[in-house]
């Protein structure tokens, strides 16, 4: 079993601060609304085994103002609120942190931040990011070119975490997203990354990951666009180095 300190250290790192609480989502009230990720569209990016990202789909359902179910992997999870704003089960085996801020970001209201710390799936000791919310519709995607910047939270298999910026070029008359980060690897923070130019997947995107600081043996990036006019864009990512497995979650406005 996990230590309930540990479980929660790593889902507060990774996702919402102090003054980030769900009632700041875009919407009256949450309770009755459940969140999904498939990683078949945005993925689901995963800390504890090798690939770094899940074929499981994950559902966040709000049953009541303090209990939460997480399905993941076919394995349902039954959590309550804590005095910390987060969802945990009875021990802390399983904790849950949701906001709508990554830590030193931009409030992004119309996304929820989803950490999953987690030893009830296939693969023990699950770390699983992903984000979800209002997401923006096809007809609500702008028909220029959109400069976004935010923030990067991750963490690496030493339970470090690495706190970087990120910027996107979207051009949504030509379908192509690309894009910089820096500040990714916990180990490595000096290391800047490029996004690998992409076609835009109705609204929502996918793609790897290059340096010429760092040598990157396998990496997964996705994005989804959010808010009725696509304001926002968040997602999650993964990498693998010579040295560090790291994942985490990203925000960006424009």
């Amino acid at each position: 079993m996990k230590n309930y300190a540990t479980a929660l250290t790593v889902a507060i790192g990774l996702s919402a601060c102090a003054g980030a609480e769900i009632s700041e989502f875009n919407t009256s009230n949450i309770t009755g609304r459940t969140f999904s990720q498939n990683a078949s569209t945005v993925g689901v990016a995963l800390l504890g085994d090798p690939g770094g990202v899940s074929s499981d789909a994950v559902t966040v359902s709000f049953t009541s103002d303090t209990n939460v179910t997480v399905n993941v992997g076919g394995s349902s999870l039954f959590l309550t609120r804590q005095p910390d704003d987060t969802y945990a089960d009875f021990g802390g085996t399983n904790v849950l942190a949701v906001g709508t801020l990554l830590q030193d970001g931009p409030v992004t209201p119309d996304i929820l931040y989803f950490t999953l710390v987690t030893d009830q799936t296939s693969r023990p000791l699950d770390t699983m990011f992903f984000v979800d919310g209002n997401r923006t519709s096809l007809s609500g995607l702008p028909s220029s070119f959109a400069t976004y910047t935010g923030v990067v939270k991750t963490m690496n298999q030493n339970i470090e975490f690495g706190a970087g910026t990120i910027n996107l070029n979207v051009d949504f008359a030509g379908g192509q997203v690309a894009g910089t980060l820096s500040g990714v690897l916990p180990g490595n923070p000096g290391a800047s990354m490029s996004i690998d130019p992409t076609n835009l997947s109705g609204t929502s995107f996918g793609s790897r990951l290059s340096s010429a600081d760092v040598t990157i043996n396998s990496s997964s990036i996705d994005g989804q666009f959010f808010g009725s006019n696509a304001d926002q864009v968040g997602g999650g990512l993964y990498l693998e180095t010579p040295t560090e497995f790291v994942g985490g979650l990203y925000g960006a406005t424009r």
